[in-house]
């Protein structure tokens, strides 16, 4: 049996919206369930009022959570809403693509109508993919329930060593204080993720002056050792952080004595020279 060639799909679409534009509804319907695209298919049905035969039909055909959230928006707009959560909630069982995606719209729709689901559906978004914004969402819906969840949540970001979480790691711990656990997180980062490590090491200069100085002053003498002037932005960024630390552990004498001796070792450099005899720097 031949395969469908790969713009199949593409030419299907462009038949479907030719067919919308026309009016040619059941023509529509013919061609949505023959070319596989039960998105468009339920989506249609919905729009035409034939609100329980989409949802019968979603029932038998519905396989993915895109096409649970396609047709959920579609009967949200139509007024049906407590149709569209049902069809929600049964595509967050779903495996596949935009799971995130349902998660988050499924929550913000139930609130107001099933704060349970609304609080569920919320985790599951986080579980997915951890932020600090969905974090601070279930502390609003969990209310009274939020100290038990609160600890549930953290351990799961403790125990997640994905890269993608790494972010929202950084983040909630600093949220939260946990400054020892927001290090941990950042403490092997590339410099290139400057952007998380910064926070951290701003918040931990009076919790952990020690990491700050060893941390900071072994990225800003990488940058410095490579000899590219464009970077040395970037080292002096750090070297503000090393000072801080030296201050805050009253040290002003030790940080002196490190700025000269980069002065030394680099005096041939004039730019970062010039750059180290900041105001700020001294």
């Amino acid at each position: 049996m031949l395969e469908a060639p790969d713009f199949a799909d593409d030419l299907a679409w462009i038949r479907l919206n030719i067919l919308e534009r026309q009016g040619r509804h059941q023509e529509y319907l013919y061609l949505a369930e023959a070319e596989g695209q039960t998105d468009r298919y339920l989506q249609m049905l919905a729009k035409l009022g034939r609100t329980e035969e989409a949802i019968a039909q979603a029932h038998q055909q519905m396989s993915t959570p895109g096409e649970a959230l396609a047709l959920a928006q579609t009967l949200r707009e139509q007024g049906e809403l407590e149709q569209a959560l049902k069809i929600a909630t049964k595509g967050l069982a779903l495996d596949g693509h935009d799971q995130y995606q349902l998660a988050v719209w499924t929550s913000e729709l139930a609130e107001g109508m099933d704060q349970e689901i609304a609080l569920q559906s919320r985790l599951k978004a986080f579980q997915l993919q951890p932020s600090l914004p969905d974090y601070l969402k279930l502390k609003e819906l969990a209310g009274q329930r939020w100290a038990s969840l609160q600890q549930d949540l953290l351990t799961q970001l403790r125990q997640d060593s994905s890269y993608l979480g790494t972010e929202a790691k950084a983040t909630i711990f600093l949220e939260e204080g946990l400054i020892d656990d927001a290090i941990a997180t950042v403490t092997q980062l590339s410099s290139y993720q400057s952007d998380l490590i910064h926070p951290v090491m701003d918040a931990a200069v009076t919790h952990r002056p020690d990491w700050v100085i060893e941390n900071a002053r072994r990225r800003a003498e990488s940058i410095m050792n490579e000899g590219k002037a464009q970077y040395y932005y970037y080292a002096i960024n750090w070297l503000r952080r090393v000072r801080a630390a030296y201050l805050q552990l009253g040290q002003q004498e030790e940080w002196k004595r490190y700025r000269t001796a980069l002065l030394q070792a680099h005096a041939r450099k004039r730019k970062l020279v010039s750059m180290l005899q900041q105001r700020d720097l001294t």
